[in-house]
């Protein structure tokens, strides 16, 4: 019930990802592989998300492109084998802002859409914490505003989906309130939500830029296409009234403003924006390819990967010259 670091009580994130990958040990034996097994399923299962998602809202064809592009990327690769909580809340975060959008569009005419996205922010709450209700909701919020449609408000607030979030994600904060009081209220809310928001960790790191670098790395080798669609995107949302195109410019607008406001900065804290620029990319790539633009596919594509692939083998051979690998 208690998540722990070398026997001492450790409240610096919710128990799912413990629960995750104490299965994985039960099942599996004691083992890197085995701890690594829930970050790695959770990335297959996002791409799933992603491709399932594209094909109910665009085409399938987008849909091929985007998992290629999302699951290339830097930063998928690099957190699908971490054994951290950022993939798991990735794929519930983008699982509850998919639900939403597709209950928002009536695509089956019922709430169970709805009903799975307040399940999918209360599995995000125990994985993460309350920013896994906060930033969805904030999206949601702004897209109901910017879309006025003040109706949806009420349709979307059922009190059977607030019953299922209290359920899935309030009995173990109740249990952890139970067993350690206040300290579990000034550690876990106090210092690892509200002094990270408010205090840097890292004063270094607290500069205006910080995310416009990750979101470089973290989507190569698309970084130069990712950015190109995004500019794309902006004058096509000016010309055009896609519900689809402003939901998806919101929810990157919202996490990366959030956490841009935010005084503690992490690399992985913007990973959730991967899902909508995936789509976004996949979108312009789609439209260059039945365009024919070969040269200028090559310009934006395999120029980077080059570059990429050239970075690569220079820091390889210092490695090896370096003498910090020895042949045998």
């Amino acid at each position: 019930m208690s998540p722990r670091i070398y026997g001492n009580v450790w409240f610096d994130k919710p128990i799912f990802f413990y629960w995750l990958t104490a299965l994985s040990f039960e099942l599996f034996g004691f083992s890197e592989w085995a701890a690594r097994l829930a970050p790695a399923l959770f990335a297959s299962a996002g791409l799933v998300l992603l491709y399932w998602f594209i094909i109910k809202t665009t085409m399938r064809r987008a849909a091929l492109l985007a998992v290629v592009i999302m699951g290339t990327s830097f930063e998928y690769i690099l957190l699908s084998k971490l054994v951290i909580t950022d993939m798991v809340f990735f794929v519930f975060n983008c699982a509850a802002l998919g639900f939403f959008y597709l209950g928002y569009v009536k695509m089956d005419g019922t709430k169970r859409w709805y009903l799975a996205a307040y399940v999918s922010m209360a599995l995000a709450v125990l994985t993460k914490g309350p920013v896994g209700a906060l930033l969805p909701g904030l999206v949601m919020l702004l897209f109901i505003m910017l879309q006025r449609n003040w109706t949806e408000l009420k349709a979307m607030f059922l009190p059977t989906g607030v019953v299922l979030f209290v359920v899935v994600a309030l009995p173990w904060y109740a249990a952890m309130y139970t067993l350690h009081g206040t300290e579990f209220i000034d550690n876990f809310f106090g210092v690892h939500n509200y002094l990270r928001a408010t205090v840097s960790e890292h004063p270094k790191d607290n500069v205006s830029y910080y995310y416009l670098a990750v979101f470089m790395l973290s989507m190569l080798p698309w970084s130069a296409l990712a950015v190109k669609a995004l500019i794309q995107g902006c004058k096509d949302l000016r010309s055009q009234k896609s519900p689809l195109l402003l939901f998806l410019f919101l929810w990157i607008a919202v996490y990366f403003g959030f956490y841009s406001l935010m005084a503690t900065k992490y690399l992985t804290y913007t990973f959730p924006i991967l899902f909508p620029v995936a789509i976004l990319t996949a979108t312009q790539l789609e439209q260059m390819i039945t365009q024919d633009k070969a040269a200028e596919i090559f310009c934006w594509i395999g120029v980077p990967v080059a570059l990429l692939m050239f970075v690569y083998i220079i820091a390889a051979y210092r490695y090896l010259a370096g003498g910090s690998l020895v042949w045998r």
